[in-house]
């Protein structure tokens, strides 16, 4: 397989995972820091984005882990490995 197909073979789960947590976790963290702070004389509203960049930010660190791995792993001679085994 070529290296761009075994990348997004790899980041592919990884991503849906993240997506998974991010739409599950997203919206309960609104509604409960929402009816948090409404406790306080004085609060703000917590807007999406504050929520969506650290999820951004996640996938970015993810996919940029896995490719370095398989880059890694890709570029090195299979039979170093199969002797040091």
């Amino acid at each position: 397989a070529a290296l761009n197909q075994l990348l997004v073979l790899l980041a592919k789960d990884f991503v849906k995972l993240v997506a998974i947590a991010a739409v599950i976790a997203i919206p309960v963290t609104l509604i409960i820091m929402n009816k948090w702070l409404t406790s306080y004389a004085y609060h703000i509203s917590i807007n999406w984005w504050l929520l969506a960049s650290p999820v951004f930010v996640i996938l970015l660190i993810s996919v940029l882990v896995i490719s370095y791995q398989t880059i890694k792993v890709a570029v090195t001679n299979p039979v170093k490995s199969l002797k040091s085994e």
